[in-house]
């Protein structure tokens, strides 16, 4: 190498380095940071004691609870498929809420549909515009 080439090279490996360092620096300081220990975290959905029905169907097990006091909730253990990423959860075609990719949900029913005697659960994709599962319970 030339004295010239060596020269170029070595500043642009001393710039490099410089980058390096820099970047890990700031790939530290936008890491999350822990919560405090006083702080609020989603609250989680209790379960409600008293299974009323149950249904299965395909990779998804519907549980339908209640509460002493009347209220109640849709339990939905589920482990579908990949191809449908985003699903909307709906009961007599009001929207509950939407499920995460796997696992356990829950879903409290409100008072206006505590009080009707049938319920008819909706799992649909609205991306895609498809009805992913029907449930009804009595």
């Amino acid at each position: 190498m030339v004295p010239e080439l060596r020269k170029r090279h070595r500043r642009i490996w001393q710039f490099g380095s410089l980058f390096l360092v820099a970047g890990f620096i700031a790939a530290v300081w936008v890491l999350p940071q822990t919560p405090a220990p006083g702080a609020k975290l989603k609250p989680v959905a209790k379960l409600y004691p008293q299974v009323v029905s149950t249904r299965r169907a395909e990779a998804v097990v519907v549980r339908l609870r209640r509460d002493e006091d009347g209220h109640k909730q849709f339990e939905i253990l589920h482990r579908l498929p990949r191809k449908f990423p985003f699903i909307q959860v709906s009961c007599n075609d009001q929207i509950l809420g939407t499920m995460s990719p796997k696992g356990v949900d829950v879903f409290n029913i409100g008072d206006s549909l505590s009080l009707q005697s049938s319920y008819l659960l909706k799992l649909s994709d609205p991306i895609n515009h498809q009805t992913v599962l029907k449930l009804e319970f009595p």
